[in-house]
């Protein structure tokens, strides 16, 4: 737990997750669990496309976006992170961060 308070402390707020080599088809990178969580995708100088949600059928079936660079965006629920290469120039290294996030209410309680 000291790794990572002292990780969020360095990165302002956000915590890096995973780095690894997106290919061009997806590449898995993060299972999710949240109400609401908050992250960043990094791969300088190439054009990817993020993933989320559940993995059907060789693709995420929640929102896809493209991006260059860097994109912060937000997901809700249960699912999985993907990333892949799609400007036409081979594989790549992506770094994903987690900023905040809302946890799901447990409630223990007779209904």
């Amino acid at each position: 737990m000291t790794v990572a308070i002292a990780r969020r402390a360095i990165m302002g707020n956000k915590m890096e997750i995973a780095t690894k080599i997106a290919e061009e088809n997806w590449t898995w990178f993060q299972d999710y669990a949240f109400f609401q969580a908050e992250w960043t995708v990094n791969s300088p100088d190439r054009t990817c496309q993020v993933g989320m949600g559940m993995m059907l059928f060789g693709e995420p079936r929640g929102e896809k976006v493209r991006f260059s660079g860097f994109k912060e965006f937000t997901t809700v629920g249960m699912g999985a992170i993907h990333v892949r290469a799609v400007d036409g120039r081979g594989r790549c290294k992506v770094r994903l961060d987690q900023g905040k996030v809302g946890l799901i209410p447990i409630i223990s309680d007779t209904f």
